[in-house]
């Protein structure tokens, strides 16, 4: 019995391994399994992770499937939002003033001094793409009305003027092909198309304006522009109510005819050439006379470089009690150099002897500093004979 027990010890302990054998190996087998659930949980973080970014992607796709049904709603959105910014009521414009000092016999009875010259408003308006309209309105002096009240009675009262110098509705058919309805410059020569300070040199308008062709006209206007090749031609026509400057004057059944062509020229840097031509009966508030005028004009715009060379001439035949003419002329140079422009101008202007104005002639000197494109400020000379007016001046546009 003995024998047996020991031979079945024997023979366990030879065929099972030691119990400190086993119990490594369990532990080895635990470890493994631990690291198998900490992965397990790191790829079931992750698939839930997925499953968020799936959730995320979705919603993605379903606001971009949103945003393709509403986009032709979006588009027409923005483009009512375009339209109603292009149609809405603008409001331009500038102001200019300036400090003057006189000297010479003509003078003698000016004093210096400040002077606020002109604020002008210019609201317009594009309505579409084919309807636009503008109104200019100059208040110069700074003027004042009101009723003044003498001893029980009321009477007017007023200083500086209020003049309404555009108002016109206009149509395109196309580039070629505009109509302008209303009040409008009458479009032939160089300071009646851009004459505002912060645009010209000069401060004073030259004598051959109002004098040779009217200032305004009130009645419908046809223009348009196109190319020839390279050369860029506008052009204006206008049929007027026969008043040349205030229309509430013109009482008589006179029409004004007027027509200008313009040529921008490749040449130098650039180069445009225009021609004009009026006539019609015209009531002048200036000499307080009436009488049936034809005007004819040329001006030359040349620049090259920095240099820039403005010049004009205008004929007018008058027929009043007798015929007679006027004519002249002026000649503008100037040299840009950064933001300062030197500029001199020369202007002549010569009447018959039996017109009531007289024959003039004027030299002018400047230097206009450009603070900024809308920001300028100009000294002027102006020498007529013995007579002299300097001016300081300032001015913005809006």
């Amino acid at each position: 019995m003995r024998k047996i027990v020991l031979s079945a010890v024997l023979i366990s302990s030879t065929i099972l391994p030691s119990t400190s054998l086993y119990a490594d190996d369990i532990s080895d087998m635990l470890s493994k399994i631990e690291q198998m659930q900490s992965t397990i949980k790191s790829l079931q973080s992750e698939v839930l992770k997925l499953k968020d970014k799936n959730k995320v992607i979705d919603v993605i796709k379903t606001e971009i499937a949103d945003l393709k049904d509403n986009d032709e709603s979006i588009e027409e959105s923005i483009e009512e939002d375009i339209n109603l910014a292009s149609s809405s009521i603008r409001f331009n414009g500038y102001a200019d003033a300036y400090y003057a000092s006189y000297s010479g016999s003509k003078n003698s009875n000016r004093n210096d001094g400040f002077r606020n010259y002109r604020f002008s408003l210019i609201p317009n308006q594009q309505v579409n793409d084919k309807f636009r309209w503008l109104a200019e309105i100059e208040f110069e002096d700074t003027p004042r009305v009101e009723p003044a009240y003498n001893s029980g009675t009321v009477s007017n009262d007023s200083t500086g003027s209020i003049f309404l110098e555009r108002i016109y509705l206009q149509y395109d058919v196309n580039q070629y092909l505009k109509f302008r309805l209303g009040r409008d410059f009458a479009q032939s020569t160089l300071w009646s198309d851009n004459h505002y300070p912060t645009f010209v040199l000069n401060e004073y308008r030259p004598l051959l304006e109002r004098n040779i062709f009217p200032q305004v006209t009130d009645g419908l206007e046809v223009l348009g522009s196109t190319m020839l090749g390279n050369i860029g031609v506008d052009y204006v026509a206008y049929m007027g109510n026969g008043n040349g400057y205030y229309s509430h004057t013109d009482l008589n059944d006179e029409d004004l005819y007027g027509a200008r062509v313009r040529f921008t020229l490749p040449f130098l840097s650039s180069t445009r050439l225009s021609l004009a031509v009026a006539d019609g009966y015209t009531t002048d508030n200036i000499v307080n006379s009436s009488y049936d005028k034809t005007s004819f004009a040329i001006g030359l715009e040349q620049k090259w470089n920095n240099l820039e060379l403005k010049a004009q001439y205008a004929l007018a035949n008058i027929e009043d009690v007798i015929k007679y003419d006027r004519d002249g002329y002026y000649i503008q140079l100037s040299y840009k150099m950064g933001d300062l422009t030197p500029w001199i101008q020369y202007e002549s202007y010569d009447a018959s002897d039996a017109d009531t104005l007289k024959a003039e002639d004027r030299k002018a000197f400047g230097l206009q500093y450009s603070m900024y494109s809308n920001l300028k400020f100009k000294l002027i000379e102006y020498v007529m004979d013995d007579d002299k007016q300097t001016l300081a001046v300032g001015t913005f546009n809006f």
